[in-house]
């Protein structure tokens, strides 16, 4: 790092934060905390590649996983569903988008294999790390989806209402009609 600056915590840092970011526009920053580093801000440029080769990475392991799985085999297609796992794993604890797509795809992976509860964690993960983005409904809807499969249809129920109620969610037709149909399920036809 090539320039250095002293900010002392709490106070000073948020009013010197216009600075700080200038700064990592530029160079990565080291934040201290007595005396010992405590964060390192990747400079805005680096960071975003750093994003961009994470999705990258993502994109590429999807498109082995589905290339041609219309015409596999179910060995080739079991192979493949066990790399793409194994794959996409070091994403699974980042943040942001790239936490959130390596827990879709790991959640996704989970439902071919037909393992619901892991879809569940993997659905909840994702949804945690990609906040109001555009995942958002479609990772609600899939989380209600493996609860109806794991046979908590009261939670399912919760979910695809949550889903519906998003009136620019693709899919709202199908939560609502979802509803419907477990609430009935439920003997709780009014409800729906």
């Amino acid at each position: 790092m090539t320039n250095a600056i002293s900010i002392r915590p709490s106070k000073e840092l948020r009013t010197n934060y216009s600075q700080i970011s200038a700064l990592s526009r530029k160079n990565p920053v080291a934040i201290t905390v007595n005396g010992k580093e405590d964060t390192v801000v990747l400079c805005h440029e680096d960071y975003v590649n750093q994003i961009l080769e994470n999705l990258a990475k993502l994109d590429e392991i999807t498109y082995v996983l589905t290339k041609d799985a219309m015409n596999a085999e179910e060995s080739v297609l079991a192979d493949r569903l066990s790399a793409a796992k194994d794959s996409v794993s070091p994403y699974l604890n980042k943040g942001g988008v790239v936490g959130a797509r390596a827990n879709f795809i790991a959640a996704e992976v989970a439902v071919q294999q037909k393992n619901y509860k892991d879809a569940l964690g993997y659905y909840e993960a994702a949804a945690s790390k990609a906040g109001k983005s555009y995942l958002g409904s479609i990772l609600t809807y899939n989380t209600a989806s493996c609860y109806e499969m794991t046979g908590d249809l009261a939670k399912a129920c919760e979910l695809f209402k949550k889903a519906a109620s998003d009136e620019d969610f693709l899919l709202r037709a199908h939560a609502q009609f979802n509803v419907g149909r477990i609430c009935e399920a439920l003997g709780k036809a009014s409800d729906a």
